[in-house]
């Protein structure tokens, strides 16, 4: 009977650890095993207080500076989001000297705005942000985050919606992979926000307010500020909207980050890391052709920016002729511009930061195009990789 029962213990016990091994990784130098943990970008805390960093100034001077609550931790990173009231844009620095990467900034409108990231920072002292602007009133969030990828690796998305109505819709983001954090910011220059909102279409909500409905501060440039966050627990598509009291003059930031990735069974080292790649910038005014496919290989896409400066529809599409117009399939949507990303007057997006494939065609050879509706300004740049 002893024998029996140390016979299915051993079988148990078997049994557990195929479970527990179902999923295996490989590391760089070629050999299996475990999967580690993917820790989830979370905001760091100290004593039980989260790092973040909110200030907003109605003042006429050219720099607003605020300290974290606590001590930085080295080998984090910091993402900051900020805001001046008029058409310019703001620029970050810290008492730590840490370089701050621009992720995305304002064009011609008001508000200006302008996201930014910090890697791998030096640490060690309550550090001071400082937000430089042109004149009258700003406003800035930063926060001290845990598990986000380095400047340089894929950064999911930033989103923007400019635009004067009593609504704001950012446009749709794509989570790439569970455990992403989300923020989303707004400035304006009157009015309030009606209600916390939630993620569309998503188990996860904004329920982190760090700064909503700021008093009017006396000026009509920027007199209310708001920001939030959260964490994606899986891959969803999801369109994050707010209601304000009044038809209102906005800018809005939505930034969606990725954590540490890891490479599961199956999965060779990505194009974008293998290959030395090119880059390219884009300037179009209506449909056109952005790389020329290479007989016998697939284009990955590593990283791409855009901003357009009118409302209108642009698809990136896949297909051979100078706009792609034959055997035409959607990389990132549809094969018409109608079926495209849906942007708003100087809206735009970052996606990706150069390691990881964001975007790729499906036929070998094909070219890359993009299909806009209109003809406003198009603008951006993109990294690419063939193989």
């Amino acid at each position: 009977m002893k024998k029996l029962f140390l016979l299915l213990a051993v079988l148990f016990g078997l049994q557990l650890c195929a479970h527990a091994q179902t999923v295996q990784c490989i590391a760089s130098n070629g050999a299996w095993g475990p999967c580690p943990f993917v820790q989830p970008v979370v905001v760091a805390t100290v004593g039980g207080t989260p790092q973040v960093n909110n200030k907003v100034s109605a003042g006429a001077g050219t720099t607003i500076t605020n300290a974290f609550p606590g001590v930085t931790s080295a080998g984090n990173s910091i993402l900051c989001v900020g805001f001046e009231g008029v058409a310019a844009t703001p620029v970050f620095t810290d008492a730590q000297s840490n370089t701050y990467i621009v992720i995305q900034s304002s064009g011609a409108a008001a508000p200006g705005y302008t996201v930014v990231v910090a890697s791998n920072i030096v640490g060690g002292t309550t550090d001071t942000v400082t937000l430089t602007t042109s004149s009258g009133s700003a406003s800035f969030s930063c926060y001290e985050l845990k598990g986000a990828v380095s400047v340089g690796q894929a950064w999911d998305y930033v989103g923007v919606a400019q635009g004067t109505s009593a609504s704001l819709i950012f446009p749709q983001v794509s989570a790439a992979i569970a455990n992403d954090f989300v923020v989303a910011a707004v400035g304006m220059g009157a009015g309030t926000i009606n209600a916390t909102p939630g993620l569309a279409g998503t188990p996860s909500t904004l329920t982190t307010v760090d700064q909503s409905n700021t008093a009017p501060l006396g000026t009509a440039a920027l007199a209310v500020f708001y920001s939030a966050h959260a964490n994606v627990t899986n891959s969803p598509t999801f369109t994050q909207s707010l209601s304000l009291s009044a038809s209102e003059t906005y800018s809005a930031v939505l930034v969606a980050i990725k954590p540490v990735s890891i490479s599961l069974v199956g999965n060779v080292q990505d194009p974008c890391q293998q290959g030395a790649g090119t880059s390219g910038n884009i300037s179009l005014t209506g449909s056109g052709q952005l790389i020329t496919g290479t007989a016998g290989k697939l284009t990955y896409i590593c990283s791409m920016n855009l901003i357009s400066a009118t409302a209108q529809n642009i698809a990136l599409v896949e297909g051979t002729g100078s706009t792609c117009g034959t055997n035409t399939a959607g990389m990132a949507g549809g094969s018409t511009a109608a079926t495209g990303w849906n942007f708003a007057a100087n809206g735009g997006f970052v996606n990706g930061g150069g390691g990881f494939w964001v975007f790729k065609t499906a036929t070998p050879g094909d070219n890359v195009c993009l299909l806009l509706s209109g003809s406003g300004q198009t603008s951006g740049s993109y990294r690419q990789v063939q193989q």
